[in-house]
């Protein structure tokens, strides 16, 4: 029986013996496994949910193994599902507790009649103990346990131990069959705990002895003790211990962590890098402006404004090296250029290492050949060697990269001068969990994960130690072909450094009113006429084929990607050239971005002379486009008329400025509830934004006088507060207001919020407040 519920196992065990069942118990399958092949049973009685193997599993086993012997699953679940994948995997019957005795005895009688045996008493031929075969089958399945096992006679003779057992023991338990377990010279605590298990001194309880590792570290093994009494006349009982080396366990635990840690901080730097990129983009933009704008008139003015451009333009440069070394996945396979991928590591480490007072040395051949695979993972090689070497050299050194092509292969070496590894590790520096570190410093993976990264592609990485000291790990690589290096496709475009005209209409769609600022100067000074949208599905509903000549495109915005907005927008105009700009690199993205059917992309932050390409892509179509009718961009006959009633006027100006910047909005201001009120009422407009608190008559007030009135009842009303208690909602809107916004939020929020209201049908008056 194996039930690891103590109440469970006394009700069934009791069931059972008041029928003459002698019944053996235990709540752990790697422990039934035991039993079952020191002696004979008849049947087996399992609970269905168990600690490590699940009674399931263990069911699949003894089908394979013991194909005869019946095994009944008893479960407090009522769940179908269980019982079908039980039965279906051959369990004699399937019982849901409480289990009645009747029903539990009657299973077992029906299932060992069915087998051909009895219940009285074991066949003679197996009274004296298990079979040759019995132990054979037993033994096979131990061997399957991926931890440690070890079993000993009342004598401390050692009976078996498993392959992982002999893997955690070493050489001297090679050939400790049949001998005393005291022959483990090397491992004295662990003799002493099998000996005291032996003679019934150990419990059940883990216990942690030390050991000596294969490297001369110290380990920590988990030990186990359990007495076992196999059914069969004169069997003595035996020990049997379950081990392992938790130390291995607990670094795999670490390096578990680590790696869901960096996972996380990798999505995060990832997120907040792109973040980083919009703000920047404002800024350099800006800059540009000014510096244009200013020209030879203040020298001191401009000198002080190109440091700020400069030091900036190093913060982007961190940011896209961040981000090309953070991405996730493994990308897709294509030439990777050694040379670029070796500048990216060292321009992000380069500090670090000079800190550290190690000199760069590059030794890479001109005119290298690619190398076809994920940019990423040899990223994430090279990364972890060049680190690797940076800790060899505790005191500085020097470390050399090199590259160079050897027929039809590329050799690259990551070289340190450090001390060097000693000739008896050098064969294991690859071995999972082996490391020179110190405790702490390391997990041992690292160059496990380089090597395995390494045959993914095709290739080999050794570990050379030159006779003058120090280490080379050195990578060997097939050349890709010379048609595979190639530029795609895809453009990366670019232009001259002096800001062309062009007489264009342009299309920009980017969620961030701060870009759509840049893109309004910028292509106001390049001479084009533009339509700017921070809403994407507003712009796909305006779109009219042939009223633009190029479209600028965010790729990420929270309603509709750029992805999906190209498509469509190519659905309506087919000739139409599209830009994708991002906030994130787009090398795995080059295969989204052909199957959209845009032109190319640029990574934000951009120079604004970069128009300038885009500009020159759009002149050229659409002169092979001339053929086709062509309309002026649609403009709405007026736009949207807001009224802004506020007393504070910094955030009555924010929000004027905001407004306007969208380009949908011709704004209105008033400094208080009464002259707001009188201005709605003189010039009624489309809709009204509304502060609560101030001076005099208060927003909710003003708010039921609009209402009250014929010529404002339909008026949309946003109440727009830092009150933020869910009865100041309902004031609000049992005085009128058509919805409800919180200070601070967001322009560009603010804006989607206020276009998605005025576009809604019209309100019906109503001649009142609502109640």
């Amino acid at each position: 029986m194996i039930e690891d519920s103590q109440v469970d196992r006394l009700v069934l065990r009791s069931h059972l013996e008041a029928h003459g069942v002698r019944v053996t118990h235990t709540d752990s399958a790697i422990t039934a496994l035991e039993l079952l092949e020191l002696g004979h049973f008849d049947a087996v009685v399992c609970d269905v949910i168990l600690p490590g193997i699940s009674g399931l599993e263990l069911l699949k086993k003894l089908r394979s193994l013991i194909p005869g012997l019946p095994v009944l699953m008893v479960t407090a679940s009522s769940k179908a599902g269980p019982a079908v994948e039980a039965m279906r995997m051959g369990a004699a019957d399937y019982l849901v507790k409480p289990v009645s005795q009747d029903a539990l005895v009657t299973g077992v009688i029906t299932a060992v009649r069915g087998r051909g045996g009895r219940l009285e008493a074991p066949p003679p031929d197996r009274a004296a103990g298990p079979s040759h075969e019995a132990r054979s089958t037993g033994r096979a399945i131990l061997e399957q346990i991926p931890d440690g096992i070890l079993l000993a006679d009342d004598q401390g003779q050692v009976l078996f131990v498993n392959g992982p057992g002999r893997e955690i023991l070493g050489p001297q338990s090679q050939s400790i069959g049949g001998r005393p377990v005291t022959m483990l010279q090397d491992f004295p605590e662990f003799v002493a705990f099998v000996t005291q298990a032996v003679i019934g001194l150990e419990t059940a309880d883990s216990r942690l002895v030390r050991v000596p590792g294969t490297s001369g570290a110290e380990r920590t093994l988990a030990c186990t003790a359990r007495k076992l009494s196999p059914a069969g006349a004169g069997t003595s009982p035996v020990t049997l211990i379950h081990f392992l080396d938790s130390s291995r366990h607990a670094r795999l635990e670490a390096a578990m962590l680590k790696a869901d840690k960096l996972a996380s901080l990798g999505l995060m730097a990832g997120a907040l890098a792109h973040e980083i990129n919009n703000p920047l983009s404002v800024v350099l933009g800006t800059l540009g402006f000014l510096l244009e704008d200013l020209g030879d008139t203040n020298h001191e003015v401009t000198d002080r404004l190109r440091i700020v451009e400069r030091n900036t333009w190093k913060c982007v440069d961190i940011v896209r090296h961040f981000l090309k070394l953070s991405r996730s996945g493994t990308g897709e396979l294509h030439a990777v250029l050694i040379d670029r991928l070796l500048d990216d590591i060292l321009a992000l480490l380069s500090k670090n290492l000079a800190v550290h007072g190690i000199r760069v040395e590059r030794e890479i051949e001109r005119n290298l050949p690619g190398i076809m695979g994920s940019e990423t993972q040899l990223q994430q090689v090279l990364l972890n060697l060049v680190l690797n070497a940076r800790d060899a050299m505790e005191k500085g050194g020097t470390l050399t990269l090199r590259a160079r092509r050897a027929g039809d292969q590329v050799i690259i070496e990551v070289a340190d001068t450090g001390p060097g590894v000693a000739p008896q590790l050098r064969d294991r520096v690859f071995e999972n969990f082996f490391t020179t570190k110190a405790p702490g410093k390391g997990t041992g993976l690292g160059l496990a994960i380089c090597k395995a990264l390494v045959e993914e592609h095709r290739g080999t990485l050794e570990l050379v130690c030159p006779e003058r000291g120090g280490a080379t790990f050195r990578m060997k690589f097939p050349a890709a072909d010379s048609g595979e290096v190639t530029c795609g496709e895809i453009m990366r475009v670019s232009g001259e450094p002096k800001m062309q005209t062009f007489d264009l209409d342009v299309l920009a769609v980017d969620d961030e009113e701060g870009i759509l600022e840049i893109y309004r100067v910028a292509l106001s000074r390049a001479g084009c006429r533009a339509a700017f949208y921070t809403n994407p599905e507003l712009a796909l509903r305006e779109f009219v084929a042939g009223c633009f000549d190029l479209a600028i495109l965010d790729l990420r915005m929270p309603q509709m990607d750029g992805f999906e907005l190209c498509r469509r927008l190519l659905a309506i105009d087919s000739g139409l050239p599209v830009i994708f700009v991002s906030g994130t690199l787009m090398t795995e993205d080059d295969s989204q971005i052909e199957a959209a059917g845009a032109k190319g992309y640029v990574s934000k932050p951009f120079r604004v002379e970069e128009l300038n390409g885009w500009l020159e892509l759009a002149a050229r179509t659409r002169r092979a486009r001339r053929g086709m009718p062509y309309r002026q961009p649609l403009v709405p006959d007026r736009q949207w008329r807001v009224l802004i009633v506020d007393d504070d006027e910094d955030v009555s100006f924010i929000l004027r400025k905001g407004l306007e910047t969208a380009g949908k909005f011709e704004v209105v201001q008033a400094a208080d509830g009464v002259e707001g009120l009188q201005r709605a009422l003189d010039t009624p407009p489309d809709l009204i934004l509304l502060d609560i608190m101030m001076p005099g008559l208060d927003g909710l007030e003003v708010c039921r006088r609009l209402r009250a009135d014929a010529r404002t009842a339909t008026v949309p009303v946003v109440i727009h507060s830092v009150k933020m208690q869910i009865h100041d909602v309902l004031k609000a809107m049992q005085a009128g207001a058509n919805h409800y916004l919180m200070k601070p939020m967001e322009i560009g929020a603010l804006t989607r919020e206020l276009l998605e209201l005025l576009e809604r049908p019209p309100l019906v008056s109503t001649g009142s407040p609502p109640n």
